[in-house]
């Protein structure tokens, strides 16, 4: 896995199966346990923390 800066948060979702990472370049990456980048959420200012919602459909950033 590669990420753009140095990490600051590291989530999984309920079920396991997806991370989040924050960076500090104002991203959010969603990997899945392969290694594999399901998608990158670039933003205007640093992300602090992302959370997964319970049933894992809907991520929160603040």
């Amino acid at each position: 896995m590669k990420s753009q800066g140095n990490l600051n948060r590291v989530n999984f979702s309920s079920d396991g199966k997806y991370l989040t990472i924050t960076s500090d370049k104002n991203t959010a990456s969603i990997w899945d346990t392969s290694g594999r980048e399901i998608a990158k959420l670039p933003n205007n200012a640093q992300i602090e923390s992302i959370s997964f919602s319970p049933n894992g459909q809907l991520l929160v950033t603040k």
